[in-house]
C-alpha cells in the first residue's frame, strides 16, 4: 500500500476515540501539504502511519499513548503545517422574516445575541462577528438593555461589526439609490449607536445573497467599503479582486464550502489546496449556526481552542473578517480580477411574490419624487424639516430588500410584513411630497387668476384619498363597467384632495425628472359644477389646450369628479399652473342623438395611430399584429405580439419559489380564449382599446393605450388571478411576449446604477424597469414595466413574468389581483439615455394638485435645477448633517466616454460645490460659476456632489 492507501486504512479501521481523531487529522493535513510541496513529506508520513498500523494490529486500537508518541516524532514537520494561518470567523446568520414573522426575527436576535454575550464572557480569546444594522435596530427597540455589553465587547475588538448594509440584501433588484442607502443609513446609524467609526464598516457581509449586479464595486466603493464576502453567484476564484466596468475595485472571498457550518477536525484539509491555488498562505474559516440564529457553539469553541494546540495543524485563530482582509491585502496584486457581474441565481426570484416587487418599485420611484419636492420646498423656505422623516422610511424600505423578503423566498407572514411595511412607507412619502407641494403652491402667486370662488359648493376637501393606492374607485359602486380599463392606469400617486372651488379652478403639475415634459397628462377636479362640453384648459399664458374627458359625473365617497387628460409642458425638476374654466357658449349646443340609423360590426382590425407609431390589433385575440414605426416606415413586428402566454412549470426541481421550472405546456392566452372588446375610444389625446380575456379560474382586463405624440403604446393590465400550483399539475405561470422583427442577438437591461447588455439567454434574468432588444442597423423596441423585475430575451423576443405561482414556502403567494403597466417603446437609437428617460415617464408621473387665488414670491411656472451631459440623476436631496441651503445631488454615467455634466440651479448663485462619498463626506472641490457647478464624470460612474447655494 503507498502512503494514501495505509492513511484510508487506518481511517476506516479507527477514528472513534479522540487521539485517533486527533493523530489522524493531523496527518491528513499534512499529507496534503507534502501533496502540494512534490510529495516532501510522505516519507515521514509513512513511518508514522506505519507506527500506528503497528500498534493497532498489537492492541486492536491505537492507544492514546501510541498517538502521542506518533504526534512527537512528526512534530519536526510542524514548522511546515505553521506556514499556514486560518482564521475562524464566528458569526450568527439570521435572516429576515424567511419562513417565519417578524416575531419571530425579533425572538431570534435576542436570544443569539444573549448566547454570543455569555460565550464572550467564559472565554477571553473568543471573537464574534455580526452583519446587518437591522439586528442592532431590534436590540435597541426591544432590548436596549443589551446594548452597553454589546458596545463593551465591539471596543475591546472581539465583537465585530459585519454590517455595511441595513439587511443583506439582494444585489439586483433594488435600484442604484437603494443600494446607496443601504450603506448611507447603515454606516450614519451604527456609528452613532455604537459609537464606532464609519470607516470600520468597510465590509459588505452577503454570504446568501442570489446574485450581485455589475455595478456593485462601484457603489460600494463610493461608500468606502472595500471588501465583500459571498458565496453565491459564481463560480471561479475565491479569492479576487472584482472589478466594476467602471474600474473600481472590492476584494472579494468567496466561501469554498458554506457559510453555516461547525467546527470539526478535519475541516483544514483544504487549506494546502487552497492557498497554493490562491499563491496565498492564509483562509479564513467561517462557522455558526444559522439561517435562524444561534451562531457558534459552546463546542466549536471547546474544539478550536484545542486544535490550536496540535502541532501539526496550521495557525489557528480566533478572528475577524476584518483581520482576514487586511492580511489578504498584502497579495492583492497577485489576484485574478473578475469583471463581470456574479450572477445568476434562481431565477424564479425575479418574480415571485409578486406583491412585494411591486412595493419596492414602486416605493422606490415614490420616495425618490417625495425627497426631490421637499429639497425644493425646504430650500425655498429655507428649511431642512423635511430632513430626518424620510430616514424611517428607508430604513422599512431597505429591510424588505432581505434576500428572502423581496425575491418572495417567503412564507405568507414575510407578505404580510413587507407589505405592511409599504403601506407605512406610502405614508411617508404621500404625507412629505403632500406637503412639500403645499408649502410651494402657498408661495405660488396665482393672484392674478380670477377664480369666482364660490363658498357654498362642496368641493373643497373632496377627493381625500384618491389614488394613492391601487384600490379601485370603483369599489364605491359609482364607475361603470364600461370605465374600468382607464380606472387603473395611474397607481399609487400622490393625495389629490380639492382646495379651490367654483367654476375656475387652478391646477399645478410638478415634474420630479431631469427631463422637460410634454406629455399627456391626467387631472381631477371635484364637485364642478360647470357644463362638460364648455369645460375649457388654458395655460398661463391664456392659450386653449384641448382636453379629453375620460370620467364624468362619477362618484367616490359622496363627491362627484372630472378627470380628463391634455397635452401639457412642464420643465425639468419643476411645475407649471393651468387653469380650468368654463367659456361661454359661442352657439346652442344640440345634443347628440344616441341612437343609431346605421349600425355595423366588422370584422376590420383595429388600429391605434399617433404621429408616431401605428399599431394594429386582430380584432378576434387582441394580439398586436403591426406596429409600424411611422419616421422612417420600418415595421416592428414579424409575428403577432403583445399576448400574454400561460405556461405550466414543472415542479421537479427543488426550492420551487425560486426557481422558474421546464415549461411542460405553453398557451397563446389570447388565442385560445375568448377575448371580449368592451370600449374603443379614439380621443384625441388619448386612444384606447379595453378587452377582457377570462380564462381558467382567472381574468385579465387590458386597456390598451396610445396617447398624442408618445412613442410607447402601452398596455394597462389587472389580472385577477385565481390560479394556484400543486405537485401533481404544475406551476403557473403568466408572461408578456414581444417577438421583434429584426435579428436581435444582444439585450440591454437596466441594473443597479447603470446599464448591461446581455446575450440571448433562454431563462429570467434581472432588470430593474426594462428590456432592450438591439438593432444595430436600425430603430428598436423596448419593454418597459412599472413594477417587474423578471425579463427574458431570447431568440429575437422580449418578454416579461408577470407571476410565477409556487406553492413552497407560501401556499397562496399570487392570489389576488395584480395590476401591471407595460409599455412598448420604439426607439430611435436605443442609447441608454433614450431608454432611461422611457423608463422615467412611467416610473415618475407628472403630479397634480389644485390651489387658490392668493400672491405669492414664486412665478406661476420654474425649473429649479436643468442638467446638461449624459449622466442619470438617481437622488435629489437635503443633507444628511441637515445643513441648510444645501442639496445633495447623485447620479451615474453609462456612456463609454467622459463627460461634462453641468447642474444649473435657476434662481440661485453656486456658492461652492464637492464632490462626496455616499457617506456625504467632501472629498474635492468643483468649479462653480453663478449658478452652475460643473463635474467631469467617468464611464460607468455614480458621483454624488453636494453644493451649497445662496439667493
Amino acid at each position: 500500500m503507498n502512503v494514501i492507501q495505509k492513511y484510508q486504512f487506518l481511517l476506516e479501521k479507527t477514528n472513534h476515540s479522540y487521539w485517533e481523531k486527533r493523530i489522524l487529522s493531523q496527518i491528513a493535513f499534512m499529507l496534503k501539504v507534502s501533496e502540494v510541496k512534490e510529495h516532501r513529506f510522505d516519507e515521514v508520513l509513512e513511518q508514522g502511519l506505519d507506527q500506528l498500523t503497528a500498534a493497532l494490529e498489537k492492541e486492536g486500537v491505537i492507544s492514546d499513548q501510541a498517538a502521542r508518541k506518533v504526534e512527537e516524532e512528526l512534530s519536526v514537520l510542524s514548522p511546515e503545517a505553521k506556514k499556514y494561518k486560518v482564521i475562524c470567523t464566528a458569526h450568527a446568520h439570521i435572516d429576515m422574516n424567511w419562513m417565519w414573522g417578524f416575531q419571530e426575527t425579533v425572538a431570534v436576535t435576542i436570544d443569539t445575541f444573549r448566547t454570543m454575550l455569555k460565550l464572550l464572557k467564559e472565554y477571553p480569546e473568543f471573537t464574534f462577528s455580526q452583519s446587518q444594522a437591522s439586528t442592532y435596530r431590534i436590540i435597541e427597540q426591544y432590548y436596549p438593555e443589551m446594548l452597553p455589553e454589546i458596545k463593551q465587547r465591539i471596543h475591546e475588538g472581539r465583537w465585530e461589526v459585519t454590517a455595511s448594509t441595513w439587511v443583506e440584501c439582494d444585489k439586483n433588484m433594488p435600484n442604484g439609490e437603494s443600494l446607496s442607502r443601504q450603506v448611507l443609513y447603515t454606516k450614519k446609524y451604527l456609528s452613532k449607536l455604537l459609537e464606532i467609526p464609519e470607516e470600520s464598516m468597510e465590509l459588505d457581509f452577503e454570504p446568501d445573497t442570489f446574485g450581485h449586479s455589475a455595478n456593485v464595486p462601484e457603489i460600494l466603493t463610493n461608500g468606502n467599503v472595500k471588501y465583500l464576502y459571498h458565496c453565491r453567484g459564481y463560480m471561479g476564484h475565491h479569492v479576487y479582486r472584482w472589478k466594476a466596468p467602471s474600474g473600481a475595485e472590492v476584494l472579494a472571498y468567496r466561501e469554498p464550502y458554506w457559510y453555516n457550518a461547525d467546527i470539526e477536525y478535519d475541516m483544514l484539509l483544504n487549506v494546502p489546496e487552497f492557498c497554493q491555488k490562491h499563491n496565498i498562505d492564509i483562509m479564513l474559516k467561517v462557522y455558526g449556526v444559522g439561517d435562524h440564529g444561534g451562531g457558534p457553539t459552546r463546542r466549536d469553541i471547546e474544539i478550536l481552542r484545542d486544535m490550536a494546540s496540535w502541532p501539526l495543524q496550521p495557525k489557528l485563530e480566533f478572528g475577524t473578517y476584518h483581520q482576514f482582509f487586511h492580511e489578504l491585502e498584502q497579495y492583492a496584486d497577485r489576484l485574478p480580477v473578475v469583471e463581470q457581474e456574479l450572477n445568476f441565481v434562481f431565477s424564479g426570484c425575479y418574480t415571485a411574490q409578486s406583491r412585494i416587487k411591486m412595493a419596492n418599485r414602486l416605493g422606490e420611484d415614490r420616495l425618490y419624487d417625495a425627497e426631490m419636492l421637499c429639497t425644493l420646498a425646504g430650500l425655498k423656505e429655507n428649511s431642512n424639516r423635511f430632513t430626518e422623516r424620510f430616514q424611517s422610511a428607508w430604513e422599512k424600505h431597505l429591510f424588505d430588500q432581505f434576500h428572502d423578503i423581496i425575491p418572495g423566498s417567503g412564507v405568507l407572514e414575510t407578505r404580510e410584513h413587507a407589505l405592511g411595511n409599504f403601506q407605512e412607507i406610502m405614508a411617508y412619502a404621500n404625507s412629505n411630497a403632500n406637503q412639500a407641494m403645499y408649502t410651494l403652491m402657498e408661495r405660488i402667486d396665482t393672484s392674478g387668476i380670477v377664480t369666482g370662488e364660490d363658498p357654498l359648493t362642496r368641493s373643497e376637501g373632496a377627493g381625500v384619498g384618491f389614488n394613492v393606492s391601487d384600490a379601485d374607485p370603483s369599489s364605491t359602486g359609482h364607475i361603470s363597467e364600461a370605465d374600468s380599463g382607464l380606472i387603473r392606469r395611474c397607481q399609487y400617486k400622490f393625495p389629490q384632495a380639492e382646495r379651490g372651488n367654483g367654476k375656475v379652478r387652478i391646477l399645478h403639475a410638478f415634474n420630479t425628472t431631469q427631463y422637460d415634459r410634454k406629455e399627456v397628462v391626467e387631472f381631477v377636479i371635484w364637485d364642478w359644477n360647470g357644463k362638460e362640453e364648455l369645460l375649457a384648459f388654458e395655460d398661463i399664458h391664456g392659450n386653449r389646450i384641448p382636453v379629453q374627458i375620460l370620467e364624468n359625473q362619477e362618484w367616490y365617497w359622496m363627491h362627484h369628479y372630472i378627470k380628463f387628460v391634455a397635452e401639457i409642458e412642464v420643465p425639468a425638476f419643476g411645475y407649471c399652473t393651468y387653469v380650468v374654466k368654463e367659456t361661454q357658449p359661442q352657439r346652442i349646443v344640440v345634443p347628440d342623438f344616441v341612437e343609431p340609423r346605421i349600425d355595423v360590426v366588422t370584422s376590420d382590425n383595429l388600429v391605434l395611430e399617433n404621429e408616431h407609431l401605428r399599431a394594429e390589433f386582430e380584432q378576434s385575440t387582441m394580439q398586436l399584429v403591426s406596429l409600424v414605426n411611422k419616421a422612417d416606415g420600418t415595421e416592428m413586428l414579424s409575428k403577432p405580439a403583445g399576448y400574454f402566454q400561460y405556461a405550466l412549470e414543472t415542479t421537479h426541481e427543488s426550492y420551487i419559489a425560486w426557481r422558474i421550472g421546464r415549461f411542460m405546456q405553453i398557451v397563446n392566452l389570447n388565442e385560445v380564449y375568448p377575448v371580449c372588446i368592451n370600449t374603443v375610444s379614439k380621443g384625441e389625446l388619448v386612444q384606447t382599446i379595453q378587452y377582457d380575456l377570462t380564462f381558467m379560474q382567472s381574468k385579465l382586463s387590458v386597456a390598451v393605450s396610445l396617447e398624442k405624440n408618445s412613442k410607447m403604446l402601452k398596455f394597462f393590465a389587472s389580472a385577477d388571478w385565481t390560479e394556484t400550483g400543486n405537485k401533481q399539475k404544475g406551476m403557473p405561470n403568466l408572461s408578456f411576449m414581444v417577438p421583434v422583427a429584426y435579428q436581435a442577438n444582444e439585450f440591454t437591461y437596466d441594473i443597479p446604477g447603470g446599464m448591461i447588455v446581455r446575450p440571448a439567454i433562454g431563462h429570467d434574468v434581472p432588470g430593474n424597469s426594462l428590456i432592450h432588444a438591439v438593432n444595430p442597423a436600425g430603430p428598436s423596441l423596448a419593454l418597459i414595466t412599472d413594477n417587474k423585475y423578471g425579463y427574458r430575451g431570447t431568440e429575437n423576443t422580449m418578454a416579461v413574468t408577470l407571476l410565477h405561482t409556487s406553492y413552497e414556502p407560501d401556499r397562496y403567494p399570487e392570489f389576488g389581483i395584480h395590476d401591471t403597466t407595460i409599455a412598448l417603446a420604439v426607439t430611435q437609437t436605443g442609447s441608454d439615455n433614450e431608454l432611461l428617460e422611457l423608463s422615467s415617464q412611467i416610473a415618475h408621473p407628472v403630479h397634480t394638485l389644485s390651489n387658490t387665488s392668493h400672491a405669492g414670491d414664486l412665478p406661476l411656472e420654474d425649473s429649479f435645477l436643468t442638467v446638461e451631459g449624459n449622466v442619470k440623476v438617481s437622488a435629489v436631496k437635503m443633507p444628511e448633517d441637515k445643513t441648510q441651503n444645501q442639496v445633495i445631488l447623485r447620479f451615474y454615467h453609462t456612456g463609454e466616454d467622459a463627460t461634462d455634466a453641468a447642474f444649473h440651479f435657476a434662481g440661485y448663485r453656486v456658492k461652492s460645490a464637492q464632490t462626496t462619498d455616499l457617506l456625504e463626506h467632501p472629498k474635492e472641490e468643483l468649479p462653480v460659476d453663478g449658478d452652475t457647478v460643473t463635474v467631469t464624470v467617468q464611464p460607468d460612474t455614480m458621483r454624488t456632489i453636494c453644493v451649497t447655494l445662496e439667493q
